[in-house]
């Protein structure tokens, strides 16, 4: 008499295995689907970029003034190279032609890409969220929690410009953290 435990299942055929296809989890397709915003983001962005470095064009050819050949110690504290300028000053036989020109980062052309570049940083920043706007979010500490991010920005009326805050709209809310300020002194 055979025992029920001692009886071994039939064996399953090679190919069985590899047939066996799971439905991606919620989690897996909510992953895939921020990767998917966050590229489309990063394409948005580096477009924009080429798009306004193309419009600045090459830089146009630079002449180093006196000032760029002084020395930081005398040329930057001192002003030495502006003694030349003072004395034809002087003798009233400075023209316009032989004022010095901008040095390379004062230019137009050179403070124009400077501001141009701070504007897209600060941009950039400004909307680096957008493209998670209606992804799924929850919190750590609690892993029940489900809920949709619906914005992402500073709160003009907080008066914390450097602050982001997000809104979410909760479809199971986080439970309260237990043990409070020592909760969060422990992890």
């Amino acid at each position: 008499m055979d025992d029920p435990s001692s009886v071994l299942p039939p064996p399953l055929n090679t190919g069985a295995a590899e047939s066996v296809v799971f439905p991606p989890s919620f989690a897996e397709r909510d992953l895939e689907e921020l990767k998917r915003r966050d590229r489309e983001q990063q394409i948005t962005r580096s477009l924009w970029t080429q798009r306004v470095s193309g419009l600045w064009g090459t830089e146009p050819p630079y002449e180093e003034q006196a000032e760029d050949r002084s020395g930081w110690v005398l040329g930057a504290l001192f002003y030495t190279w502006i003694g030349y300028y003072v004395y034809e000053a002087s003798r009233e036989q400075l023209t316009e032609s032989r004022l010095p020109k901008p040095t390379r980062q004062y230019r137009a052309y050179n403070a124009g890409v400077a501001l141009s570049a701070e504007l897209q940083r600060q941009r950039a920043r400004r909307h680096a969220w957008d493209g998670y706007v209606g992804a799924r979010v929850g919190v750590l500490w609690d892993d029940a929690s489900d809920g949709v991010l619906r914005w992402v920005g500073a709160v003009q009326q907080y008066g914390t410009p450097r602050q982001l805050y997000a809104g979410v709209e909760w479809r199971v809310a986080p439970s309260r953290r237990r043990g409070g300020w020592a909760g969060r002194c422990m992890r």
